[in-house]
């Protein structure tokens, strides 16, 4: 005879409980997998709230030393987020200069970049750029001849 206490003690998982447990876990796997790829990656929180993480800045062309002035794309792999530079060497906020064409850099400079979309942030980027056109000036005088 079978004891029904002993049966009902043991935790059995039916059949039908883990096929839709796996269906579940595809799923979210699939969902963070979209959400990632378009920009956005949901991280959760210990309080069951969601916080969106937005993906940095990127330069183009990328840091670097260049022997003519150049013209600095900013991008974010979320088209939705609002991308704040700066050219003092500060951190950017949303009170910066909001990005929205090439920033033309003739000089040696330092561009910070932060990418803001709601109330959040991403991590913040910044791009060195050392422009010899001077050495360049300097060759082209020396190359001239005077005339007679």
């Amino acid at each position: 005879m079978v004891d029904n206490k002993k049966v009902a003690e043991k935790k059995i998982t039916p059949p039908q409980v883990i096929v839709a447990r796996i269906g579940l876990i595809s799923a979210v796997i699939a969902a963070v997998a979209t959400i990632i790829v378009a920009g956005i990656s949901k991280i959760p929180i210990p309080d069951g709230q969601i916080q969106s993480k937005i993906s940095a800045p990127q330069f183009d062309p990328i840091s670097g030393e260049y022997e003519e002035m150049k013209k600095i794309k900013i991008s974010c792999n979320n088209p939705e987020a609002i991308i704040y530079y700066t050219i003092d060497k500060s951190i950017p906020t949303k009170k910066s200069i909001q990005y929205h064409e090439p920033i033309i850099v003739r000089d040696n400079s330092v561009i910070i970049a932060i990418a803001i979309l709601g109330n959040n942030k991403s991590e913040v980027t910044t791009g060195e750029y050392i422009i010899n056109i001077k050495d360049k000036i300097k060759e082209f005088i020396l190359d001239v001849t005077p005339l007679e």
